[in-house]
């Protein structure tokens, strides 16, 4: 094997560390008081590596799962998020420890009434299906951003209200109470609409027919 004899390696104890080198030649390795690793070079040009604790610093071991993001919890703190389920988006949440989390979208519970009643709950859609009248009563409580919708296969539906509540499409509204209604006019009317002011305002956002309000 080859043999440089020209290197000089001169290695000696100082203060913080140890001396890699002689004279103009000299790498100095230091520890400091907080436990960073510096080499400084005969440039004068220094390469740190920060003492920081084992769990603020990540690898790629770390990554467990297909899928997973590197967050943040707080500022030079990294955090792991783990991979959402299949379908859900990243939303941003301060309440969650790296600040992110995955959330659904938004969809309606589809049920099929084949009754002649029923209370809507939030966040319900009701397919009809029965050769009658089936009415269908808006919930007396219900929160602003609640979601409904209504359609029909046999029969026709009605929307029921309770007392102090109004259903809006456009400029037209039910009158406002138990006595108002909207009513299909034919067997395929649909609605979807939303509570616009908490238990008592509902607005139709998206219609197919031409349902009547009175």
């Amino acid at each position: 094997m080859a043999r440089n004899t020209a290197i000089n390696l001169d290695v000696r104890a100082n203060a913080d560390g140890f001396q890699l080198g002689g004279g103009t030649t000299a790498r100095v390795l230091t520890v400091t008081a907080g436990g960073d690793l510096t080499l400084t070079s005969q440039q004068a040009t220094n390469l740190t590596i920060p003492n920081y604790a084992a769990t603020t610093i990540l690898a790629y071991h770390d990554l467990v799962a297909k899928g997973d993001i590197i967050s943040a919890s707080a500022a030079n703190t990294p955090e792991i998020l783990t991979v959402g389920a299949d379908g859900t988006f990243l939303q941003a949440d301060s309440g969650e420890a790296s600040g992110l989390k995955w959330a659904s979208i938004d969809a309606l519970n589809w049920v099929v009434e084949a009754t002649l009643a029923r209370a809507l709950a939030a966040g319900e859609g009701v397919i009809t299906n029965n050769a009658g009248t089936v009415v269908i009563t808006l919930p007396a409580t219900a929160t602003v951003g609640d979601t409904f919708a209504i359609t029909g296969i046999q029969g026709s539906w009605q929307l029921a209200q309770n007392a102090g509540q109004t259903v809006h499409l456009g400029n037209t509204s039910t009158t406002t109470g138990a006595g108002g209604t909207v009513d299909s006019t034919h067997t395929r009317d649909s609605i979807f609409f939303v509570c616009v002011a908490t238990d008592t305002d509902f607005q139709i956002i998206n219609v197919i027919g031409n349902p009547d309000l009175t």
